[in-house]
């Protein structure tokens, strides 16, 4: 079984999320994992330069996950 992973840049409710969403449908009726996502609905920050990321991985205190702007990207 393989995750279908559809992403989609077009206006909400746009053709662009119909025939994606369409084609999860059918993989998901194929018996794969499917998730759909949409960037505009995510909370993506803009990076500052503050490093913070860099020494959580270095000092192993983190994984390197922004610390001013976390974001809700979920995609595994």
């Amino acid at each position: 079984m393989a995750k279908v992973v559809a992403i989609s840049f077009g206006r909400k409710m746009s053709n662009t999320d119909v025939m994606l969403k369409e084609v999860l449908k059918k993989c998901e009726e194929a018996g794969h994992e499917i998730q759909f996502v949409r960037p505009d609905d995510l909370n993506i920050g803009t990076c500052t330069g503050c490093t913070a990321c860099v020494v959580g991985i270095m000092s192993g205190r983190n994984n390197g996950e922004c610390a001013v702007h976390p974001n809700d990207i979920s995609i595994s």
